[in-house]
C-alpha cells in the first residue's frame, strides 16, 4: 500500500559525504580493538575532487572529475595538516577525457594563497569540503508532491457549495450561504 497520495518529484539527492563530519568508526558496534587511533585529520576534508597540477604565485591549476564553482572550499593535506582555501575564482580552462572519464581543468585563484601550497608537487590530491552549488541546492525546494483533484460546484438559491475529491476518493467541502440572485449581466 502507498504511504501517501499523489506523485512526488525529487530535485535533490542527499550525500552525507558533502556535509560536515569527522568520519565514522564501528569501534563500539562490532567489537573493541586494541588500537583505536585515527590518523585522519580531525577537520573535515570533504570529498576527493581531483589533483593540483601546478601552483603559481597567485593561482593554481587543477584537474577535477567534478565541475568546480566560485566560492567552493578546497583543501590539500600537507604533512597531515589540512591546508584549505576558498576558491574566489574557478575559471574553466578546458575539458578532456582520461580513462573514459570526463575531466575538467581549472585555474583557481584563492581569496588568499596559503603558504603551504607552495610545497606541493604536481598531481597532489585535492579535496572539496564546501560545494557552493550543493549549499545553494540545500536552500531550494528539495521535493514536490502533487495530488490529483476533481472539483465540483453546486449553486442553489440560498447556498454555494464547493467540493474537492482526491484520487483516493477523499473529499472536502466548503459552503457559502446566500442568498444568490440571478446575475444582471
Amino acid at each position: 500500500a502507498r504511504a501517501s497520495s499523489g506523485r512526488t518529484a525529487h530535485f535533490f539527492v542527499p550525500d552525507p559525504d558533502k556535509t560536515f563530519h569527522r568520519g565514522s568508526t564501528d569501534y563500539f558496534v562490532s567489537e573493541r580493538k586494541i588500537d583505536i587511533g585515527a590518523f585522519d585529520s580531525p577537520t573535515f576534508t570533504g570529498v576527493p575532487v581531483g589533483v593540483v597540477e601546478k601552483v603559481g604565485k597567485r593561482d593554481l591549476q587543477v584537474v577535477t572529475f567534478d565541475p568546480l564553482s566560485n566560492g567552493d572550499g578546497l583543501n590539500v593535506l600537507v604533512k597531515r595538516e589540512v591546508v584549505g582555501f576558498r576558491a574566489n575564482i574557478a575559471e574553466p580552462k578546458g575539458e578532456f577525457e582520461e580513462d573514459g572519464q570526463k575531466r575538467y581543468r581549472y585555474r583557481v585563484e584563492p581569496n588568499e594563497m596559503p603558504a603551504g601550497m607552495y610545497q606541493l608537487r604536481p598531481n597532489h590530491p585535492l579535496s572539496r569540503n564546501l560545494d557552493h552549488n550543493w549549499q545553494q541546492a540545500l536552500l531550494k525546494t528539495s521535493s514536490e508532491r502533487r495530488v490529483g483533484l476533481a472539483w465540483g460546484a453546486r449553486l442553489r438559491e440560498e447556498r454555494l457549495e464547493l467540493t474537492a475529491t482526491s484520487e483516493e476518493c477523499i473529499s472536502a467541502s466548503v459552503a457559502l450561504d446566500g442568498p444568490f440572485g440571478v446575475a444582471n449581466k
